[in-house]
């Protein structure tokens, strides 16, 4: 088994209570989407008005639509229990972190404009974004449950989603960009960054045209509309696309080494999921034919059809990018721990001076005869403990194997002399 396979599979510490009542508030924030999900899939017209374009034609690309809606809210449900129950956090990393970062994607954009479009429409004179496109597509109080769900739903899956990487991961993302494992001379992984980031470079200048009012490349009945609430939306996915092209800058081609490791991984999650998963979602839409962009009539043009696919390509850009990057990083020795050697510590271990007695030590008490042994004096090396008792001689009238020959019969061994003051024999 890799180091990689090991470290994705570590266990994360247990949850609190804290983490449990964000899991409880996720799931509460899906009920009203799911319950108006139902309603709608049940063949009820709730919050739909009799003019609206969402029941033109069969209706069976609506139902569809419903029922893919209605499995993207109850997967948020299964990831906010995965993300505090044992048997989810206990998964490996692929099939719980992709659901993750597309629901990132879905949920960030959402969180960021709706608090400021909120403010917008209560300041202004001029009706709210929200009402405005609810006229094409639904009633007004549709539009207010709907995002203020969503809002819910991303704060609470947020604060589980960071604790969850930062138990799990976040011993891996300390330090700066600088401190990661070079990346020159990896084509796998340099030219798919470099594509991402001209990509989603220029996806990110179109939205800033949008989000100027110009109106460029729009539908014209979505142009017309254009007013602070849908150019602050605009804004937002410039944002997020300007954080994905800084995470790859940083990460791989190091224009920003200084940057915080965790501030570019969390700038490369949220930027990269964000393209990938609105991308799609606003090319699934155009496919559906459900009307232009929000609700508008004509259908979608040119320059929409080019910047949502490009959009979506940078997204999934980023994601190859950021699993090579770290399959790396984590191969890297760094990312390792490094096993002792025995024979390098016993080398470069520093060596040990004995400390020598500053004072005469006092001579040893002679000990007296036992049976088998001479009466001469003491031995000059006493046998150890755990074999002869002390002052004794073995059996064969033979010096223990410690004692150095002294030429001399056993019964003739000299005393020994005092210690020198030093403490030498």
């Amino acid at each position: 088994m890799t180091s990689t396979t090991l470290l994705l599979r570590r266990p994360p510490r247990p949850v609190g209570r804290v983490r449990k009542a964000f899991c409880a508030l996720a799931i509460i924030g899906c009920l009203p989407y799911l319950g108006l999900k139902l309603l709608w899939l049940g063949g009820s017209r709730a919050g739909i008005p009799a003019d609206s374009v969402l029941l033109e034609g069969d209706g069976t690309m609506l139902l569809a639509i419903n029922a893919l809606t209605l499995v993207m809210d109850a997967l948020v449900v299964l990831l906010a229990l995965a993300l505090v129950r044992p048997w989810g956090r206990g998964l490996p990393a692929a099939p719980l972190l992709l659901p993750l970062w597309a629901a990132t994607g879905l949920l960030a954009p959402m969180m960021s404009a709706v608090p400021g479009q909120t403010l917008l429409a209560l300041f202004s004179d001029r009706p709210s974004t929200s009402g405005t496109e609810a006229q094409a597509f639904l009633d007004g109080w549709v539009s207010q449950v709907v995002y203020g769900s969503f809002t819910v739903q991303g704060l609470a899956l947020g604060v589980l989603l960071i604790g969850y990487l930062r138990d799990r991961w976040g011993h891996l993302v300390r330090g700066r960009a600088r401190d990661l494992p070079s990346t020159r001379g990896d084509l796998l992984l340099r030219v798919p960054a470099g594509a991402a980031v001209a990509v989603a470079a220029v996806t990110a200048t179109v939205h800033l045209l949008w989000a100027a009012g110009t109106g460029w490349g729009l539908e014209e009945e979505y142009a017309q509309r254009l007013d602070a609430g849908l150019r602050l939306n605009e804004a937002g996915h410039t944002f997020f696309a300007l954080a994905a092209v800084t995470a790859l800058l940083s990460l791989v081609f190091r224009v920003l080494p200084n940057l915080r490791l965790r501030t570019a991984v969390l700038l490369g999650w949220v930027g990269g999921s964000t393209l990938a998963s609105w991308g799609g979602w606003w090319l699934l839409m155009a496919f559906a034919s459900v009307g232009g962009r929000d609700g508008g009539e004509q259908g979608t043009t040119a320059v929409q059809w080019f910047t949502y696919s490009a959009q979506m390509t940078s997204g999934v850009l980023v994601l190859l990018t950021s699993v090579r990057l770290a399959g790396r990083y984590l191969d890297a020795p760094r990312a390792r721990p490094r096993p002792t050697d025995p024979t390098n510590a016993v080398r470069t271990a520093p060596p040990t001076t004995p400390t020598l007695p500053t004072t005469p030590a006092t001579p040893p008490t002679p000990a007296p005869p036992t049976s088998g042994s001479s009466a001469g004096g003491p031995l000059l090396t006493d046998p150890p403990e755990s074999s002869l008792p002390e002052g004794s001689l073995p059996a064969n009238g033979l010096p223990p194997s410690g004692c150095p020959a002294s030429g001399f019969p056993h019964s003739e061994i000299p005393p020994a002399a005092p210690p020198s003051p030093r403490g030498q024999p």
